[in-house]
């Protein structure tokens, strides 16, 4: 093998280096992007999730006022019949 081809050959092989190391760079930077948007994404879901349980409780806040309220108004009605 002559001393061209071995030089040319060395430089392809750190052409071809290069390339995956600045692949490898960038996939670990796009990781990072995407485990930043996940954690993102959970904060999210972990607010409406709180968001949700907090109406579902003055939903259910609401419900007993409204049977209390048609307790009395039965009771009321019941007495003016009387």
């Amino acid at each position: 093998m002559s001393t061209d081809t071995l030089v040319a050959v060395v430089g392809a092989l750190a052409t071809i280096e290069a390339t995956i190391v600045v692949g490898v760079w960038m996939l670990s930077s796009k990781i990072g992007d995407l485990r930043s948007d996940i954690s993102e994404l959970k904060a999210h879901r972990d607010a409406h999730a709180d968001g949700i349980a907090a109406v579902t409780s003055r939903v259910d806040t609401l419900g007993v006022d409204v049977r209390s309220l048609s307790e009395r108004v039965a009771i009321v009605e019941d007495r003016t019949r009387g």
